[in-house]
């Protein structure tokens, strides 16, 4: 679908001048001051309501901020601010959007406006705030869930031995996934952190040091409180935070499963991970779960940054059940020959008139790894072949866009539980108990294979990477450089550690063991893949942002998946059979468990170089423009050996340091008053060789 744009009544909003202040910022630079708290904005007086568009189809202006647009509970907080342009425009109000936007907004000298396409969620609180409701009174198929498919895939199949799609839930709600998933909080090991500092040539900001720093500056830990537990959790205070907006605690209520997991695992020879929390995450333990113990509620990003501001900042517009459409772009390139964002376009539905929004100083997607690359690649930024092929007009082209896609593939053995045997279920479970499921172990190679057939793995995996990249022939030669890097670092610096005696352990999980008895009629054990080797793609499917994207996650396509997986369903098995769990289990109920996704996907937007199928640069910024950012899970460069919203708090939290730290120029005037297509603007204008996406022969 071609859209037009629309003609805007623009209100500019005054700038206040002092003597000191100098009349004109630099644009934002590679010279920065991070974990600063020093602002440089533009102090400005809000000018009256008067956000408007014109419809499509005549010449009337509508007002915006109608309740009807908005929804009740939520249009309080857009009519304290009410104007066209803003400093900073965040194209989606999810995990990262809204703690972006609660911290972006402590500065009362800049507007921030967010723009989300799913639900307020205040209707559904009193669901979505029992942390047991994430098993009991799920959201997931409801209207608060994206409800998202895979296409088809291969090694997956049907009973009948046809290949299926596999779901994937996100939510579609302000706070995003944080608002409906299960709730656990763990953290990657510092091995990871640093890798990722490595990739994204940044490690003071991206290793592990500055990384908890972020996470602590985003938690409100509480100690255990159950007893029973007591044996298999150490004290985590002094690695967690104790101020931040997120909750994080144990859950409280137990079972006897939960108090025999760590127990059971060290029978098996999988120690005790005692610091979790400080870069040590291989072995057992309890997990700590986004859940305020004041309340015993669920916590998560709307009520941890949101809601305790909403009536207290005029500076912060949140706008539920708006879809962002695309990026609209300055016409001529500045002086750095970089596209500039100018502001967004959004609308309630696809039938619905396209508004426009302006963005003073940055356009930040928090869109998730599927929305995020879908806004880019509908503004002109990705693959050339798929845009023509979509009929969208190329800007940027960056091949990286939607590639890398990575997903902790997951499965489950599920026993019988023994006659007798107490486990939560619907009936008697209360808000206080907040029961969530929180065994957690992260097994290395060593652990699952030995020394020997550790070895025989890596080199194994070595070579079915090269043939792997090889036989890629339709992905862009700059990811499969990527993918070569990030198989490296993989294989040589995180599965394993290495010295002249040989392997010496490893610094990362490859695969995660999870403890389920939230069913209330049985316990499984789940074992999901923490370093997966095959790599996958989001596309856009059509010009048309109500058009869900095209998802293909290639599951199991790299061998070494199969075979990490296969060892991960052993290691379910041994667990089953290992005491003390063993005699809360009568039997294997099912046996040859279906294998799904366990929705952590990322790295549609990897941080990495251009070069190397990259998108963001280690300041968040999009490769080719001045000032649109990926603030979400999607930037993550190399899967991670955790649940993802743990490292999704602390990306927003880095974040607005980074973004706190920069000078801006302001958008003075803009040019939306044309009718029609839109005046074709790229950034390869300069007449520099576009990269082909199709393999470099």
């Amino acid at each position: 679908m071609k859209t037009t744009f629309i003609t805007l009544l623009l209100v500019y909003l005054p700038i206040v001048s002092t003597a000191s202040r100098e009349p004109h910022r630099s644009r934002p630079s590679s010279h920065h001051h991070r974990r600063t708290r020093n602002f440089h904005a533009d102090p400005y007086t809000p000018s009256t309501p008067s956000l408007y568009s014109r419809d499509s189809f005549g010449d009337q202006p509508r007002p915006l901020h109608r309740r009807s647009e908005l929804g009740a509970a939520i249009a309080k907080i857009y009519t304290a601010v009410t104007d066209e342009v803003f400093d900073y425009v965040i194209a989606g109000g999810r995990t990262a959007g809204l703690a972006l936007a609660g911290r972006l907004s402590e500065d009362p000298d800049v507007t921030v406006a967010v723009i989300e396409a799913g639900h307020s969620g205040y209707n559904s609180d009193s669901e979505l705030l029992v942390p047991s409701n994430a098993y009991f009174k799920s959201s997931v198929g409801s209207d608060l869930d994206w409800q998202y498919e895979t296409a088809l895939q291969s090694k997956l199949q049907d009973e009948s031995g046809n290949a299926r799609t596999a779901s994937w839930p996100r939510g579609k709600v302000l706070g995003g996934s944080s608002a409906i998933n299960g709730l656990y909080y763990v953290a990657a090991s510092k091995r990871e952190h640093q890798v990722w500092g490595r990739l994204s040539g940044d490690v003071a900001t991206w290793g592990w040091h500055s990384f908890r720093d972020a996470m602590k500056t985003s938690t409100d830990f509480s100690p255990n409180q159950i007893k029973e537990l007591d044996s298999s959790i150490k004290n985590q205070t002094k690695y967690v935070g104790d101020n931040g907006p997120v909750g994080v605690t144990y859950p409280g209520v137990s079972y006897q499963p939960v108090a025999d997991w760590v127990p059971t695992l060290a029978a098996l020879g999988i120690d005790h991970a005692e610091s979790p929390y400080n870069g040590d995450n291989q072995g057992a333990f309890i997990a700590t779960s986004t859940i305020n113990p004041k309340t015993w509620e669920r916590s998560f990003s709307r009520n941890a940054y949101i809601d305790p501001i909403v009536n207290k900042r005029k500076n912060l517009v949140v706008l539920p059940n708006q879809t962002v459409t695309r990026i609209i772009w300055d016409t001529e390139l500045n002086e750095d020959r970089k596209l500039r964002a100018l502001g967004v376009e959004f609308a309630a539905n696809s039938a619905a008139s396209r508004v426009h929004v302006t963005a003073r100083r940055e356009v930040i997607l928090s869109a998730g790894a599927i929305g995020s690359p879908q806004i880019l690649q509908l503004s002109g930024v990705g693959c050339k072949e798929l845009l023509e092929k979509n009929n969208v007009t190329l800007v940027k082209e960056l091949p990286g866009v939607g590639q890398n896609l990575q997903d902790h593939l997951a499965g489950s053995v599920t026993y019988t539980p023994a006659d007798g045997l107490v486990l939560p279920s619907a009936t008697n479970l209360t808000r206080k108990a907040s029961f969530v499921d929180s065994s957690v172990a992260y097994i290395t190679l060593k652990k699952m294979y030995g020394t020997n057939e550790t070895a025989n793995f890596i080199a194994r995996a070595k070579k079915l990477s090269v043939d792997y990249i090889k036989s890629a022939t339709d992905v862009p030669a700059a990811v499969r450089r990527g993918w070569a890097k990030q198989y490296k670092y993989l294989l040589e610096d995180l599965l394993v550690l290495t010295s002249k005696n040989g392997f010496t352990g490893s610094a990362k999980g490859a695969i995660e063991m999870l403890l389920g008895i939230s069913t209330g009629s049985s316990i499984t054990v789940e074992a999901a893949l923490q370093a997966p080797f095959s790599r996958g793609w989001v596309e856009i499917s059509s010009d048309n942002a109500f058009d869900k994207p095209i998802i293909n996650p290639n599951y199991l396509q790299h061998q070494s998946d199969v075979e990490l997986m296969r060892s991960g369903f052993q290691i379910a098995r041994k667990i089953g059979q290992t005491a003390p769990l063993s005699s809360l289990v009568k039997a294997e109920a099912a046996p040859g468990a279906e294998v799904d996704s366990d929705e952590e996907w990322d790295n549609t937007c990897s941080m990495l170089d251009e070069g190397d199928g990259g998108v963001v640069d280690e300041e968040l910024r999009v490769y080719g423009t001045s000032n649109v950012r990926v603030v979400d899970a999607s930037v993550v460069p190399i899967s991670l050996s955790s649940h993802l919203m743990s490292a999704t708090f602390a990306i927003a939290e880095t974040a607005a340091e980074l973004i706190k730290s920069c000078l801006y120029d302001v958008v003075d005037e803009c040019d939306w008053d044309g009718e029609g297509e839109d005046e074709e603007v790229s950034a390869n204008a300069d007449g520099a060789e576009e990269e082909d996406c199709e393999d470099e022969e």
